[in-house]
């Protein structure tokens, strides 16, 4: 979700084999000091990696609104941290009208194309003064 306008940035770490208890303490904000060395001890390393994420008006659309990579900035991956930050520019927000559009993400390491996420990502209008 964003602000029509606004820069949107995100940041979020990418892990593997998480239990349903440790993704359920993740989500509510109630990560013990055992459960944060258990999830940490499985963060995926993303050295060698590139990605990238497209937004579209339709998932089946063949138009893309907005396209961040690796390459041209809008998406830095931190290496065996797991890390990944996604970047919009305020400009880039700005030319989408308020609405539902989707998006996926995609890590690529040399042939290999993973998506690793997908959904809705909606543009909320922006406040007038």
């Amino acid at each position: 979700r964003c602000e029509q306008g606004a820069t949107f940035s995100r940041q979020f770490t990418i892990c593997a084999n998480l239990t349903e208890a440790e993704r359920y303490a993740i989500a509510n904000g109630t990560v013990t000091e055992d459960q944060q060395a258990s999830i940490d001890s499985k963060t995926r390393d993303l050295t060698g990696y590139q990605a990238r994420m497209q937004v579209r008006a339709t998932i089946s659309s063949s138009d893309v609104l907005v396209s961040i990579t690796t390459e041209n900035d809008g998406i830095s991956l931190g290496g065996a941290a797991g890390t990944i930050t996604l970047t919009i520019s305020a400009s880039d927000t700005d030319e989408l009208d308020a609405g539902e559009y989707y998006y996926d993400l995609e890590l690529v390491n040399g042939d290999v194309i993973e998506r690793v996420l997908q959904g809705r990502f909606i543009v909320d209008a922006e406040v007038t003064r």
